[in-house]
């Protein structure tokens, strides 16, 4: 157990570093160099802007910055007119969390001007009238955190990103190839079976999403990592379309299920072409990972298209040809996603095939 949360710490030694970092500079700063006698601002505005989510970084300053300048300037004008005590308090952070409503609803923002107001209020009263630097010391703490994020330790954007779309390409590679398994053996509680797995992608496919949204911030915020944006720009052109990709693959397991379940067997090609599918996944992921066009994808992307095209050939029942089309549609969303442009997809697939609707 010691050890466990002891390799914790070390895990998340950047953040511990960071923060530390960032709130001594943060009073250094106002306290050294802005001459602010008791700068409790600063500091803990830099530590709740670095524990902001990443990506959220710039709109959590704003909304901190804004939290504390609403809070104290209400906290200080209402206990200079009117003094300070339990009523006064209750008057302070009424009137900080309506004046936070009014210019935003961030839940920073709300409950960084109510804070602000209860130390103003109780810890902090003003004696002189208005103390304008107490907002500064909130800005010179959320202009620090930045500049921590952005120069001591900066995350590696690729490895998070890389982390989190490794778990929804493997899972749709699995998911593929068990499709073509239960075709093969006719099993429709396989069949159930991936396209619940499916189905609980939904998590998956939003870690991805906010694993860019902070990768996109450190590149743009952080001079050390801005030699990743081309790579970075790979994954940003590949993850809507491998959302597309997850829902037609649903659409493909539910045809799969619903064929045999009414005991309508599919061809062995059809089979071969979901194993061409998950191949195309595999080499895809294995192709952003090194931050290069994924071309083994794409070939099996294009084979599985083609031999989806055969299946209509062969006289198939309404189901089956349902999961021909979906093939091809899953297999233009992983072309789009190996950064080729939409007409040129089309283009190198066999035209027999036309794209089914997406499961959006």
């Amino acid at each position: 157990m010691l050890r466990t949360r002891a390799a914790r710490v070390w895990v998340h030694r950047r953040v511990v570093i960071q923060a530390g970092s960032a709130a001594g500079l943060a009073w250094f700063l106002a306290q050294y160099v802005m001459g602010h006698e008791m700068p409790f601002f600063a500091p803990i505005s830099a530590v709740l802007v670095l524990g902001a989510s990443a990506g959220q970084r710039l709109r959590r300053t704003v909304e901190l910055v804004v939290g504390v300048a609403v809070g104290i300037f209400v906290g200080d004008l209402l206990i200079v007119l009117f003094g300070a005590g339990p009523l006064q308090l209750a008057l302070v952070v009424g009137l900080a969390v309506g004046a936070a409503l009014f210019l935003g609803s961030g839940a920073l923002l709300i409950n960084q001007a109510a804070a602000s107001a209860v130390l103003i209020a109780t810890l902090y009263p003003p004696s002189g009238g208005i103390y304008y630097t107490r907002w500064l010391d909130a800005l010179i703490g959320g202009a620090v955190a930045f500049g921590v994020h952005a120069l001591l330790l900066p995350g590696d954007p690729l490895a998070t990103v890389g982390r989190a779309v490794g778990p929804v390409l493997d899972t749709l590679a699995e998911a593929l190839t068990a499709t073509g398994r239960a075709l093969r053996e006719a099993d429709p509680a396989a069949a159930d079976a991936t396209l619940a797995g499916l189905r609980a992608t939904e998590p998956l496919l939003q870690e991805l999403t906010d694993a860019l949204a902070g990768a996109r911030e450190t590149v743009a915020v952080s001079p050390i990592r801005w030699g990743d944006r081309s790579a970075l720009g790979m994954y940003v052109t590949a993850a809507p379309h491998l959302d597309h990709a997850v829902r037609n693959a649903r659409v493909l397991a539910r045809r799969q299920r619903a064929a045999l379940r009414t005991g309508e067997a599919g061809p062995p090609v059809l089979a071969e072409a979901l194993d061409e599918l998950a191949a195309a996944v595999r080499a895809l992921h294995q192709d952003l990972d090194r931050g290069r066009e994924s071309v083994d994808g794409r070939r099996h992307a294009v084979r599985a298209a083609r031999l989806a095209g055969e299946v209509y050939a062969a006289g198939v029942g309404l189901s089956t040809a349902a999961i021909a089309a979906q093939v091809r549609s899953v297999a233009v969303d992983l072309m789009l996603a190996s950064g080729l442009a939409e007409p040129a997809a089309h283009a190198a697939l066999d035209p027999d095939g036309g794209p089914a609707d997406r499961d959006d």
